[in-house]
């Protein structure tokens, strides 16, 4: 039921009604903290996107680089885009070592 409820609240909220419960899911990584994710980056709100942009940069995996990937080219703000590309770049070299 927690769980449930952080992600509800990354999903329904905008700003930072959003960011505890993005960051929570990012330390517990439930099976659908990428899904939620996902969804968090289509958000219209820069803010929503920079935090998911943030936590997935802590997480190493696959999925995690796969996600960034996808949402490099959708990504309109260019300080969203550059931390994109950062955190692409750093995943990789996690994966290399």
């Amino acid at each position: 039921a927690a769980i449930e409820r952080f992600v509800n609240g990354a999903t329904a909220g905008r700003g930072l009604d959003v960011k505890p419960h993005l960051w929570i899911l990012s330390y517990i990584l439930p099976p659908q903290t990428m899904e939620v994710f996902r969804i968090a980056l289509k958000s219209s709100d820069p803010l929503v996107r920079k935090t998911v942009v943030t936590h997935l940069g802590r997480i190493p995996g696959g999925d995690t680089l796969q996600l960034l990937q996808e949402h490099q080219t959708d990504e309109r703000d260019p300080e969203i885009r550059q931390l994109v590309e950062a955190n692409i770049s750093r995943l990789r070299k996690r994966e290399t070592v």
